[in-house]
């Protein structure tokens, strides 16, 4: 594959672009979050002490992103002198998959914004919320969410991946990093949103509100990302 950062290159940004799009559309780092600062304010905690553990939160997601995306870019890498051709068509088999689960299943059926995860995970996701007092917690809070959320941002992860992947490992790491952090900026914003002292209320009527239209747009995505790639024939010798 060419470098993705040369001029020759630039259309594959376009991929870069809608995998971040999708992965920001998922909503279980942000549902736990709002959690998260729920139970913090009603403890009567202050905004400071929000602030805190909602930071310390993010970087649990950050770290979890950048460690599964350097794991799935080695792992191709590793795997792509003798499977390359299968790889690829696995990556670009997968994320229409995705897309129809996202569009079929992403949102449990009724008012609110219950989402797909199994009942015992939401049980312990809010029972950690809930009992998160200290920045550790806090951390490892935001890893358990990236992890439960695996099935449907492992899309737009391995789409990256495949970008990434034919470059040196110095590469991978300040790409993967790089993609953390991006994809966490919706967590930055509603932290400093509520913060600032604005109302829980209204980011979770955001959500319901757009809910529809998140989880239609990135399972389209998706669907759409796949034609893209065949057209760029990322199968890299076909």
């Amino acid at each position: 594959m060419q470098n993705i950062f040369g001029p020759e290159s630039q259309p594959y940004l376009l991929l870069v672009i809608g995998a971040v799009f999708v992965h920001m559309c998922y909503q279980v780092s942000v549902s736990v979050l709002t959690l998260l600062s729920s139970h913090t304010i009603g403890r009567g905690h202050t905004f400071g002490r929000l602030f805190w553990l909602g930071l310390f939160y993010t970087f649990g997601v950050i770290i979890a992103s950048t460690t599964i995306l350097l794991i799935i870019t080695a792992l191709l890498s590793w795997l792509w002198e003798p499977t390359r051709h299968t790889l690829s068509l696995i990556v670009m088999a997968l994320l229409p998959v995705v897309g129809l689960m996202t569009m079929l299943y992403y949102y449990r059926e009724g008012k609110g914004t219950k989402l797909w995860l199994p009942r015992p995970f939401v049980s312990y996701l809010t029972e950690r919320a809930k009992k998160t007092r200290s920045g550790v917690e806090a951390l490892m809070l935001g890893i358990a969410t990236v992890i439960g959320e695996i099935p449907f941002v492992i899309a737009p992860l391995a789409i990256i991946a495949l970008l990434i992947q034919p470059l040196s490992t110095h590469a991978w790491l300040a790409g993967s990093m790089l993609y953390g952090i991006v994809v966490s900026l919706p967590l930055v914003f509603i932290l400093f949103y509520l913060t600032s002292g604005h109302s829980l209320a209204r980011i979770q009527k955001w959500r319901e509100d757009n809910k529809t239209f998140l989880q239609l747009t990135s399972g389209a995505a998706l669907i759409l990302l796949t034609g893209y790639m065949l057209t760029l024939q990322l199968g890299w010798g076909v």
